[in-house]
């Protein structure tokens, strides 16, 4: 009976780490995928991203480059950025935003929780759109 307990305390251990690990490369792609014209971005033939503007890891770069297949270095419009202020395994800061054109753009800085794999985003410090 101890060794069962003993198992248990191993896989659920060990899929925590698997969901923190995916909560950890999806962090950035949340915070894209929570912008306002999210679709629009998605649709786009040609999505640039300039590494200046982008903060990541090179897994969260990965990932993100693989959720967004049109994604390209570059300051063209339309153009996404993302800068991952802080991320404590449970909470993370993000900025992100986008440009379509010179007159329409959305900026977020928003606070993240993690659960379970997924951010949800809590609390907003500043939101703005053009």
């Amino acid at each position: 009976m101890k060794i069962t307990k003993r198992r248990s305390l191993f896989v659920a251990c060990v899929v925590i780490a698997v969901l923190l690990l995916i909560g950890y490369l999806r962090l950035p792609y949340a915070a894209v995928h929570g912008l306002s014209d999210y679709d629009m971005l998605a649709d786009a033939s040609v999505l640039c991203a300039n590494p200046s503007q982008m903060k990541l890891s090179s897994p969260q770069a990965w990932w993100i480059r693989r959720r967004l297949p049109n994604l390209s270095e570059g300051d063209a419009a339309p153009s996404i950025s993302v800068q991952v202020k802080w991320n404590m395994l449970l909470l993370a800061r993000v900025n992100s935003g986008h440009c379509v054109s010179s007159t329409g753009a959305e900026g977020r800085d928003s606070l993240y929780m993690w659960f379970f794999g997924y951010w949800i985003r809590v609390y907003d410090f500043s939101h703005v759109m053009a």
